[in-house]
């Protein structure tokens, strides 16, 4: 798994994301920023981030992430990764899957 921040010297987030799925095209990348701004969240799992997370994260957060399956595409796993997550009891069903 690669961890890499959406602020970088050089190259930011999106550009070394559209790069590197090129070269390691079955490593799965975890973007992180601490900019909140849901455009860039999408734009990034958009461009193939397997996941995206907001700074400052528990290690607990990244233990979390497993990697796709052989063969299975980011948004596969994310789908996969969801459907196995504790439904939240504040949301209706519809909204919390």
């Amino acid at each position: 798994m690669v961890l890499s921040d959406l602020m970088m010297a050089g190259m930011d987030g999106i550009a070394f994301l559209e790069r590197a799925k090129d070269a390691i095209s079955d490593m799965p990348i975890v973007m992180v920023t601490a900019v909140h701004d849901i455009q860039v969240a999408l734009q990034a799992l958009r461009n193939g981030a397997y996941d995206y997370l907001l700074k400052p994260f528990e290690r607990g957060a990244i233990a979390g992430h497993r990697p796709p399956r052989l063969g299975e595409s980011p948004p596969q796993a994310r789908k996969r990764r969801l459907s196995h997550q504790p439904r939240s009891p504040l949301l209706p069903p519809a909204l919390s899957s």
